[in-house]
Formats: structure tokens, C-alpha cells, sequence
């Protein structure tokens, strides 16, 4: 959930929604999307204090939890009970997400993760109806092991509601008609030229319908109805 100061302007980066591009159409020129990554030095840091912890806060939950967060995918829930931003900011900020068809959104997820979890399903250069399926299967009932798997697998709503339930984005852009609404996301914003640069830009084709049989197509619309229903999306295809 980039926050980008010189325009007091919240992303909201919902996993596999073009959110990479963003950033690097609002960072400074000399940062990109992969700035925040660990060096070598804080790597291994961070395995020293994960292999010297102490196992008691997370069996008890007592005494002091080192979490990684993936910073770029947080809610907005998980913002606000943080305390990463202040009320005032999170008051003054225009808040942000881009959006995209679930079906298409889960297909990209298990694209995405097919290398990590090779030992529970594979996908072929041109995966068949069967092969998605199989990685759905998977996907819909995994159980997170970090931070960033979960909010790969979180639905589209639950980043842009706040604690109370409400929908606190100023501006929800769509993947499938990105250009122009970021156009107009930036003239709000009175950020100049709209110019956007496609980083990372999914392979998942527009006619994705061949990739899905009865079974799959059943796993996303009951995993992910309530962003059917919110964002309008189609269910029936």
C-alpha cells in the first residue's frame, strides 16, 4: 500500500492488479517498485533473528512478534490499526486501487506462485482447462504461510474497507480500462501528463474462458463473491 507524500495519495496495491505500474508511474525517478527489497546484509539478519527467536510469542502469543509484512500489499485495515499513516493523514490522503476481474485475477495468482508451489500442482507454458483446475483447487483452500501469499489470495474487498466496514477508496480504477481511468485518476490529482507505464503486465489472455471448466469456474465465484458483487463483475461466463 504505497503512500506517496508529494501528492498525498494512498495505492492501495491489490495483488495482481497492474500495481507494480503504478508505482512506478508516482516514485521518485530514482525509485522503483523493487526499492524496498532486502539487501544481502538485512537478509541475513533476518534469518539470524528468525533462527535465534524465541518460540514462545507464537505458540502464546506473549512477549514481542517479529512479522514480516509485505509493505506493498497491505490493507486498508491493516494501515490503520498499525499506525503506519496518522489520521490525518489517512483523512487527507486520496486513497486508490485498481480492480480486475476475478476470474482472470485467480488465473494470474496461480500463474504467479507455480514456481513455489511446484509440489502441489504444475502448469504447462500453455496450461490446459484440467491443469488450472488443479492449481484452483489448491489455491482456494491454501493456507498462507507469510504475509504476501495471503494477500495474494485476500479478496479485491477486504483491501479497500476500513474497520468499520466502509469502502475508503476515493477512486477504484479498473485493469480492463486502465489507461483512462488513470488518466483521470491523475488529472485529479493534478499530477500532470497521464502517462502510464506497463511494468510486469499479466499474460493472462482477455479470452481467459478456455482456461476454465464448470468446476473451476464454481471454486472462484464462491471464493471470491463478494468482489463479484461489489465491483460488478460478471460471474456467469
Amino acid at each position: 500500500m504505497p503512500y506517496f507524500p508529494a501528492h498525498e495519495a494512498l495505492f492501495v496495491h491489490i495483488p495482481k492488479c497492474a500495481g507494480k505500474s503504478i508505482e512506478n508511474a508516482f516514485l521518485p525517478d530514482h525509485l522503483d517498485a523493487t526499492s524496498g527489497a532486502r539487501g544481502p546484509a538485512n537478509s541475513a539478519a533476518r534469518w539470524a533473528l528468525k533462527k535465534t527467536a524465541s518460540p514462545v510469542p507464537e505458540t502464546y502469543l506473549l512477549g514481542t512478534l517479529d512479522v514480516a509484512l509485505a509493505a506493498q500489499h497491505l490493507t486498508y485495515v491493516e494501515i490503520e490499526m498499525l499506525g503506519l499513516l496518522t489520521k490525518d493523514q489517512l483523512e487527507r490522503a486520496t486513497k486508490f486501487c485498481v480492480v480486475r476481474d476475478p476470474f482472470t485475477r485467480a488465473i494470474s495468482s496461480v500463474l504467479h506462485f507455480s514456481q513455489r508451489f511446484s509440489q502441489h500442482y504444475t502448469l504447462s507454458n500453455r496450461p490446459d482447462a484440467a491443469e488450472i483446475e488443479r492449481a484452483l483447487s489448491f489455491w482456494i483452500d491454501i493456507e498462507p504461510d507469510d504475509h504476501n501469499v495471503r494477500a495474494h489470495r485476500r479478496t479485491q474487498s477486504s483491501f479497500v474497507l476500513d474497520s468499520r466496514g466502509e469502502n475508503r477508496m476515493d477512486h477504484i480504477l479498473r485493469l480492463e480500462n486502465l489507461n483512462d481511468d488513470f488518466a483521470r485518476l491523475r488529472e485529479a490529482l493534478n499530477v500532470g501528463e497521464a502517462v502510464l507505464p506497463w511494468t510486469g503486465k499479466s499474460h493472462v489472455s482477455k479470452d481467459y474462458s478456455s482456461l476454465y471448466n464448470a468446476s473451476s469456474r464454481d471454486l472462484v465465484r464462491k471464493a471470491f463473491a463478494e468482489d463479484f458483487d461489489r465491483f460488478g463483475y460478471q460471474a456467469s461466463v
